[in-house]
């Protein structure tokens, strides 16, 4: 098989949350700081959510947190986080693909992982929401590093330790994901990617900055597979 190892980024790529993490970190910052809007204009397309908190206080405060302000952060989004996915009548979008997908995949042999700027904690969230929770095993997270492109080349490295491939190349693991930043993570950490157009950005835009495949969405299981070489 030419990629035993398979990451798949979260947002835009699995599903589609309705902007469930941004009503969440409003409603942290409105409460923390008394501040309303504080993202506009802000792209959060595969931001880490660190990273993300970094912006807001250098945006808003023009300074870096405090330890203890990252933890209350963290604690109070989470909460949001969890609030907004469980309010009455909301539902979590999968993807094209995505419902169709991830058995034939995980049947095939292919180990399930995530590589996502979701904290581990938003991220299970999310996947539990969604009925997909059960397909992924390990990962990287934006809670363990707000550069995207460590916390891919932690996932690899946890997808090696799990599948016991531990001497597996990089150009045998391969990240799937939406946006340009899924692309430079991947190959930041020497790994293939897979740009999939069901976020933000258009097949030009993604077939620009040179991924090893492109598809639109994840529609068609067999293409997805024939990639794979499973």
């Amino acid at each position: 098989m030419r990629y035993p190892i398979v990451l798949f980024d979260i947002d835009g790529t699995l599903l589609d949350t309705s902007g469930t993490g941004i009503r969440a970190l409003n409603r942290m910052v409105l409460e923390l700081f008394g501040l309303k809007d504080a993202f506009e204009g802000y792209s959060f397309a595969g931001r880490t959510d660190l990273g993300i908190i970094r912006d807001a206080f250098q945006r808003n405060f023009q300074r870096h947190y405090t330890p203890e302000e990252l933890d209350t952060c963290l604690g109070t989004y989470l909460r949001y986080l969890e609030e907004e996915l469980s309010r009455p009548g909301h539902k979590v979008k999968l993807l094209p693909g995505i419902p169709d997908t991830l058995g034939p995949l995980r049947d095939a042999g292919v180990h399930l992982g995530l590589a996502t700027g979701n904290l581990r904690q938003g991220a299970a969230l999310k996947l539990k929401a969604a009925g997909i929770d059960q397909y992924f095993a390990f990962g990287g997270f934006g809670s363990d590093h707000e550069d995207r492109a460590l916390l891919t080349a932690l996932a690899a490295q946890r997808g090696r330790e799990h599948a016991g491939l531990h001497d597996l190349p990089g150009q045998s693991v391969l990240v799937i994901g939406d946006s340009p930043l899924d692309i430079k993570a991947a190959h930041g950490a020497g790994l293939h990617v897979l740009s999939v157009c069901t976020g933000w950005n258009g097949p030009e835009e993604l077939g620009s900055l040179g991924p090893e495949h492109l598809l639109v969405d994840l529609s068609n299981a067999r293409a997805l597979l024939d990639i794979l070489g499973a």
